[in-house]
């Protein structure tokens, strides 16, 4: 993912990052500066069954750590992620009031600039479709 960051969108990216003294803890699976801007990456190649709900938990504790200006939760899935990933997420971030929008297909977005998507139709494409969103939400309402 961090080579698809600079050959897609030259961007620069970093894999495999470990902060030290991070609160939140593990490492995170990519880190890019988009146009300037700080994006997250955690990539799931397991199917969405084996995903748990205190994944995404600490997937939402890194974000809130390192606030980059836009995250991606990134199943390499065809699968949908309405039936398990996305009401993990709900759970997780209910007590914090923020709401899981749908914004197209298979590709959700929570309070403007975090992102759940899967590999259908493809990685790059709905990559790119949540940075296009995060760097130009108004085009997207």
């Amino acid at each position: 993912m961090a080579n698809v960051f600079g050959k897609e969108f030259s961007s620069p990216a970093l894999w495999g990052v470990r902060l030290k003294g991070a609160a939140a803890g593990g490492d995170y699976d990519v880190i890019a500066s988009v146009e300037g801007r700080l994006v997250y990456v955690e990539v799931k190649s397991s199917p969405p069954r084996n995903v748990e709900e205190v994944e995404v938990a600490s997937f939402i504790k890194r974000v809130e750590a390192l606030k980059p200006s836009a995250a991606v939760f990134l199943e390499d899935t065809k699968l949908r992620m309405k039936d398990k990933i996305v009401p993990f997420f709900e759970g997780v971030l209910k007590k914090k009031g923020l709401k899981v929008i749908r914004l197209q297909e298979e590709t959700f977005v929570i309070d403007g600039r975090v992102y759940i998507t899967n590999s259908k139709p493809d990685i790059i494409g709905n990559l790119g479709l949540c940075i296009r969103h995060f760097l130009t939400p108004e085009k997207f309402w």
